[in-house]
């Protein structure tokens, strides 16, 4: 598609950070990201990727290894973040003067982020993209011309929705109300779920449901799929240390929105109702916030040696844990998507999940629903997927489901998009 794409990518220079570093698991969120850009390869000729995050690593060469386009901007604010420390030694940054008079009013200087060996002046209004789409950390890059190929990517309004499943200093509610009071009437955005649109609509009311396109994010067929790969269940468990006993699956970063202390208590009701079952529940996900891993150790540990917690595992073991499960159990309390519903979903696995928002999105119909403020619900869907034929109808209903979702049906619908609005 002859378009040319100005892509917003503050979000993958911070999941390389991760990746490089070690900190910290990176979250679903920035995988999705890199997939939808991998995606996007196939079908639009040039992207250029701008970011505002250095934190000195060699940006340039992760971004050419995701993508065709070698063109990448690194973007300062001239009032508070020109400093070294936000530079990455690996590049060599030139402000453009001829682009100071025009721009400093607003505060923020344009520089280009090149191999050390050379420089070259970015001119980004003489490159007049087709499309330019910023992710939320990188609106505030954007000027405010009022035209229709300015795309904003939001993945959710959980901040402001419910922001005790925040920390206490994110500053997410600040930046997500800035941004989306500044919306203006030709600007498009790009949600994931319907869910996500009806909470735009309701917190901003002067965004018109036109500007919302819905665009459904996609599991990696590649790593998450029902057929074997080099490992086995056996060796999985083994090298976890879990037996190798039937079990149900929570994977989630361990966080109280992801309301994996239910699970656990819907789990420990489940043993005492059947004493004599042999199911375990196995708990998959890295350490998040708000003490909740000091909460599941002490649940943990009145769970008589059948609640095991795995931690983060790479996405090879997690297919396998996928495919093999009595149930996968998510019932979160709210989602932008749910992409590890997808997920299991692709390995062909049962689902129980949230009866509302976006994962209701995904599983009605495919999945059993429940009550994530309630246990009973979360008990009752386990011992009905404790039962095998009950399990094996809602395995094939997982993977009737997971056929509606795939990286490329993502492309093509946010291509089309932009090929629709590339004109001013």
């Amino acid at each position: 598609m002859n378009l040319s794409l100005y892509y917003g990518s503050t979000t993958l220079a911070h999941l390389h950070y991760l990746q490089t570093t070690g900190k910290t698991n990176p979250g679903g969120i920035f995988f999705h990201t890199q997939s939808s850009l991998l995606s996007l390869n196939s079908v639009i000729d040039s992207i250029h990727l701008f970011s505002s995050y250095g934190q000195r690593l060699n940006l340039l060469s992760y971004y050419q290894s995701i993508s065709r386009s070698h063109d990448f901007s690194g973007y300062l604010s001239l009032s508070n973040r020109f400093q070294d420390r936000y530079i990455s030694h690996a590049y060599r940054y030139k402000v453009n003067p001829a682009s100071l008079p025009s721009l400093k009013e607003r505060g923020r200087a344009f520089l280009e982020c090149q191999p050390a060996s050379s420089y070259s002046i970015p001119n980004r209004y003489a490159r007049n993209p087709s499309i330019y789409q910023f992710n939320w950390r990188d609106a505030k890059y954007a000027d405010c011309r009022n035209q229709p190929n300015y795309f904003y990517l939001i993945y959710d309004l959980i901040a402001l929705k419910t922001p005790q499943y925040i920390s206490e200093n994110s500053d997410v509610p600040e930046y997500l109300t800035g941004l989306l009071n500044s919306i203006l009437s030709r600007h498009n955005i790009i949600v994931s779920s319907s869910a996500v649109k009806a909470d735009i609509l309701s917190f901003f009311p002067h965004i018109k449901d036109c500007q919302i396109h819905v665009v459904p994010l996609a599991s990696d067929r590649n790593r998450f799929r029902t057929e074997a790969n080099d490992l086995t269940l056996t060796s999985c468990l083994q090298n976890l240390s879990i037996p190798n006993e039937p079990y149900f699956l929570c994977t989630s970063t361990l966080e109280p929105r992801k309301n994996m202390i239910s699970v656990i208590h819907a789990f420990q009701r489940y043993c005492m109702s059947d004493p004599e079952a042999s199911a375990n529940l196995i708990l998959v996900g890295s350490n998040g916030w708000g003490g909740e891993v000091e909460r599941i150790d002490q649940e943990i540990k009145k769970s008589k040696g059948r609640v095991f917690l795995a931690g983060f595992v790479d996405d090879n073991v997690l297919s396998v844990l996928y495919s093999n499960c009595l149930a996968f159990v998510f019932p979160s309390f709210d989602e932008g998507f749910g992409m590890p519903i997808v997920e299991a979903m692709s390995c062909g696995a049962p689902v129980i999940t949230s009866n509302i928002s976006s994962m209701w999105e995904i599983g009605q119909g495919y999945s059993i629903g429940v009550n994530p403020h309630s246990v009973q619900d979360i008990l009752s869907a386990m011992i009905i997927m404790s039962k095998p034929e009950q399990s094996s109808y809602y395995k094939r209903r997982s993977l009737v489901r997971s056929a509606d979702f795939s990286w490329s049906k993502h492309a093509e619908i946010l291509s089309e998009l932009y090929f629709r609005n590339q004109h001013n």
